[in-house]
């Protein structure tokens, strides 16, 4: 009898989804896995540019970067490239955790993305001058 109860309890324990499965989040657009173990989120909306950032479950949080450039360049039919392009995104401000683009992209929107981070002194007063993160990305993923 108690190898049964065991049993059931295993078993009801693997058909149920994993509490881990159950707290991640999903993140819309390219993914992009930072060394910290944070995510962020790049979508283009209206031509423009969004970062999003997220933390290890994949939700939102808030940004822990004070600067945020991207910076591209997109092919053109005949296999050439157009000069490079940038932007440097500004924080919305009823959300602390998106940045955004003012500078509409040009079509095709497929290209690689150089994302860099500008990263605060972890304690103010600190004499570090903070850290910068660079990401190298295929956008859209998959591309």
């Amino acid at each position: 009898m108690k190898r049964l109860a065991l049993l059931l309890a295993l078993a009801a324990a693997l058909a149920a989804p994993s509490a881990r499965a159950a707290t991640q989040g999903t993140i819309p657009g390219t993914a992009v896995h930072r060394h910290n173990g944070n995510w962020l989120g790049i979508q283009l909306t209206s031509n423009n540019f969004v970062v999003i950032f997220y933390d290890k479950n994949k939700k939102p949080m808030p940004a822990d970067a004070t600067g945020v450039m991207l910076t591209w360049t997109i092919p053109h039919s005949s296999g050439t490239y157009a000069p490079m392009l940038s932007d440097q995104l500004s924080p919305v401000t009823d959300i602390s955790s998106e940045f955004t683009s003012g500078y509409s992209v040009p079509f095709p929107h497929k290209m690689t993305l150089r994302v860099v981070l500008s990263i605060p002194p972890a304690a103010s007063g600190a004499s570090d001058q903070g850290q910068t993160e660079v990401y190298t990305v295929r956008f859209p993923a998959g591309s």
